[in-house]
């Protein structure tokens, strides 16, 4: 596996899984609101990365859970509020 970015892009986040689960139910894939917090922490393995990264003198970044922007439509995803950044897509 080759590590991009010195293992930023590789992280895995448990905020991206939680934007994925809203625009499920932005699409309609999902009816109501899961539980984002719960569902991304079983999904989401960063010790499983932190253990690999670390023997690999990778970097791990320290940036999830914090809002970004989606480069597609300028929005701002934020994780620790997800029912509300829906709603800059109308709801």
């Amino acid at each position: 596996m080759i590590f991009h970015k010195d293992g930023f892009v590789n992280a895995p986040r448990k905020s991206h899984a939680m934007f994925f689960l809203s625009q499920y139910v932005r699409f309609g894939y999902l009816e109501d609101h899961p539980d984002y917090e719960a569902i991304a922490e079983k999904l989401i393995m960063t010790d499983l990365y932190e253990e690999v990264a670390s023997e690999m003198n990778i970097s791990i970044p320290d940036d999830d859970m914090q809002p970004f922007e989606l480069k597609l439509d300028g929005a701002v995803f934020d994780p620790n509020d997800p029912i509300q950044s829906l709603e800059q897509y109308g709801g």
